[in-house]
């Protein structure tokens, strides 16, 4: 851990930094682990500042941060979007109060783990985030978001874009500005497409904390409006199908 001093922004002020590069080990023999793994008191990652306690998700979740676990503290960054070190966390305390990850697009959480799809997709992972939180998935020109726990209740767009968005669910067709909100109907869906890049997102779910995939296509320029244009299209078609049963994707969350 490495504290640095941030007086230049104001008296008193001070950064907290983690920096991790390989963890193979998170207990030891007397917290039950066998061999440095597993045990009933596992890792904590996280900090106290002023009776404020923050823990980053996976904390106490046996073989979470290892090297290859699901919140592998080596995978990302962590912090405020100006850091783009992977394995290094930057918390900002301020006036004596902490940052809150997530709290603001500029804290927004980034995947816990990324991989490529068999189609050339990338696929983006967040595990046990807290609801209400921004997040920072990878760029492309579409995205599907989909849930393995919890259901998605609202979406609010980041603020760095000036074009329309299409958010597209369950065969409804939403169009928003850059900011704009939505709340979906009933208790939420399981699923939803986004049309464009806003940068940052805000998700709330239906429960205090969720996990969910976002899977994120890139294809050639050229590609790009045909794309959107026809899937526009099957949309305004399932419209005037009132009386048929039709799903416009695989996307047809609950």
């Amino acid at each position: 851990m490495i504290l640095i001093d941030r007086s230049d922004t104001g008296t008193g002020n001070f950064d907290i930094e983690y920096n991790y590069n390989s963890i193979r080990w998170e207990a030891g023999d007397v917290s039950g682990g066998v061999g440095g793994l597993g045990g009933s008191s596992t890792a904590v990652m996280g900090y106290a500042v002023n009776g404020t306690i923050r823990q980053w998700p996976g904390s106490l979740v046996a073989g979470a941060f290892l090297d290859g676990g699901p919140y592998s503290l080596v995978a990302i960054p962590g912090g405020p979007a100006s850091n783009t070190v992977a394995g290094r966390y930057i918390f900002a305390v301020r006036g004596g109060v902490p940052d809150v990850p997530g709290a603001t697009p500029d804290l927004a959480f980034r995947a816990n783990q990324q991989q490529l799809t068999a189609d050339g997709r990338t696929l983006a992972s967040f595990n046990n985030v807290p609801s209400n939180s921004w997040f920072n998935p990878v760029a492309g020109t579409s995205a599907d978001y989909i849930a393995r726990s919890g259901l998605f209740t609202t979406a609010t767009l980041g603020n760095d874009s000036e074009q329309v968005f299409s958010l597209i669910y369950n065969n409804v067709l939403v169009s928003l500005a850059a900011g704009a909100s939505y709340t979906f109907p009933g208790q939420g869906v399981s699923s939803f497409r986004l049309l464009g890049d806003p940068g940052t997102i805000n998700l709330a779910f239906g429960n205090n904390a969720a996990s969910f995939d976002v899977v994120v296509a890139t294809p050639e320029p050229g590609t790009i409006l045909a794309g959107s244009v026809a899937l526009l299209l099957a949309v305004f078609a399932q419209r005037r199908r009132k009386n048929k049963k039709y799903c416009l994707t695989e996307l047809c969350g609950h």
